[in-house]
């Protein structure tokens, strides 16, 4: 993540961006892998994090920052087009399939799993997402 995405990312300068990038990574992960048109409304879906505060923000969906509220409300937004249920759990790092993606390792990764995402596609998406309710 550049200096700019990073501070796209993180508007009010606090130093848990970390927490921001895993909740924004899991829901365009979701948006992304699982479009609204391929999934059944008795679909159930397991999403993983290796981020306790992220965590702690999807199962609440409380949070103070702005940027996960965004993330949050294009997730429930999907939920309710999908009808699917979501259960988030967390995951050991080292056992996170995600991890060495994140560090830019993409050696392993299925080119079917990547997403290829701009700075200004992810400000847009979370531009829909603050004027959620």
């Amino acid at each position: 993540m550049s200096k700019l995405e990073s501070l796209q990312l993180n508007p009010e300068e606090k130093t848990n961006v970390i927490y921001k990038a895993e909740v924004l990574a899991l829901v365009l992960g979701i948006r992304s892998l699982l479009p609204e048109t391929g999934i059944d409304i008795s679909s159930e879906i397991v999403a993983y994090t290796d981020n306790e505060a992220a965590l702690s923000a999807l199962i609440s969906r409380k949070t103070n920052s702005i940027i996960v509220r965004a993330s949050v409300n294009l997730l429930d937004e999907w939920e309710l087009a999908t009808g699917a249920t979501v259960w988030y759990e967390r995951v050991a790092s080292t056992a996170n399939p995600a991890d060495a993606p994140s560090r830019g390792e993409l050696a392993d990764l299925d080119v079917s799993c990547r997403i290829p995402l701009s700075g200004d596609h992810v400000l847009k998406l979370l531009s829909a997402g603050l004027m959620s309710p």
